[in-house]
């Protein structure tokens, strides 16, 4: 069954509307025809299932006829990812839209290449997000991550109270095996994390004195092996081992 994507507020009441690219993609790509079914996802834990009523070229009128809430995912996984490259940046997004995670914050780092502007920056966000809502509707996930505009490591570091257990890719000495450090924390509080941020530095890692704030925050190094891996490559491996750790289906 083919997926569109309306945000929250379009998806009230009995009858929805496709327009745009939506639309586009539903009547000129896809061809479709009223009677067909189609879902709907808005991005929050919504969808709808519906019957296409009417095409023509500038809208796709729908019929709702079920509606289904998903209970947000837990854990609710966050990525603070260092900006990386164009290509590898869009597919870390894609990925981690994939694997579930619920928000992926973009971090400006010393050694992060492009080096965006601000005005640029905001574009980019934009392009990450639409790169997101195409992963959703793929994938069937009824959650869209929450994706902010890059900011430098130690804002986001001020905005991650709300992170219950913190941790690091690491090639440091010091970083121990993921099951080790859940483990620990489950021993402390006699839980599983339910917000767990796991960071993930730029091609070069992040610099010793990136390492030394993040430890100083509380942020707890692991090891994703004896290889180094590229950053695209360590996010997703990230969000897999702790998919898998954390019991996720």
């Amino acid at each position: 069954m083919h997926r569109f994507y309306l945000p929250p507020a379009a998806c009230e009441g009995a009858l929805l509307e496709l327009t745009g690219t939506e639309a586009h993609h539903a009547g000129q790509v896809l061809r479709l025809r009223p009677g067909e079914a189609v879902t709907v996802l808005d991005g929050a834990g919504r969808e709808l299932v519906c019957a296409v009523a009417a095409v023509d070229r500038r809208a796709v009128r729908l019929t709702v006829r079920e509606h289904r809430q998903h209970p947000p995912p837990r854990p609710r996984i966050t990525l603070c990812q260092a900006v990386a490259k164009s290509r590898a940046m869009d597919w870390i997004v894609q990925k981690a839209t994939e694997l579930g995670a619920a928000r992926l914050v973009p971090v400006f780092t010393e050694r992060s290449v492009p080096r965006l502007a601000a005005a640029e920056a905001g574009t980019r966000a934009a392009r990450w997000r639409e790169i997101a809502l195409e992963a959703m509707k793929q994938c069937g996930t009824p959650w869209l991550p929450e994706i902010p505009p890059p900011a430098p490591l130690e804002a986001v570091l001020a905005q991650m109270a709300g992170a219950d257990l913190a941790l690091v890719a690491a090639l440091t000495s010091g970083a121990g095996p993921l099951r080790a450090r859940l483990a620990e924390y489950h021993t402390r509080t006699g839980r599983p994390p339910e917000s767990p941020a796991i960071w993930v530095g730029p091609e070069g890692d992040f610099t010793p004195a990136e390492l030394a704030a993040l430890e100083r925050a509380g942020v707890l190094a692991i090891s994703l092996g004896p290889r180094v891996l590229r950053c695209e490559t360590a996010a997703l491996v990230s969000l897999a081992l702790l998919n898998y750790e954390l019991g996720r289906s």
